[in-house]
């Protein structure tokens, strides 16, 4: 079960860092930021947030994290397309 949750860490943190990539899912989210998946989900059913600045946007019964708000929440720089 480790080894799965590490591999998905990874993916999760290449997609953040992907400049094509806009949307994560809350699992992503929740990889990134090490904490259950569940404690994001309340986060977002209490607030509208994942976590402070960091809105989620709703398409249909999806729940999906912006990067850019994501990164900026997390100190990062911002990526350039080149």
């Amino acid at each position: 079960m480790k080894v799965k949750q590490a591999k998905n860490a990874k993916e999760s943190l290449a997609k953040l860092n992907n400049p094509n990539i806009l949307m994560l899912s809350t699992r992503e989210a929740a990889f990134i930021l090490g904490v259950a998946y569940t404690t994001v989900y309340e986060a977002v059913k209490k607030t509208g947030c994942v976590m402070n600045d960091v809105e989620v946007v709703r398409v249909g019964k999806r729940i999906l994290v912006p990067t850019i708000a994501l990164r900026k929440a997390l100190g990062m720089s911002e990526l350039h397309k080149s």
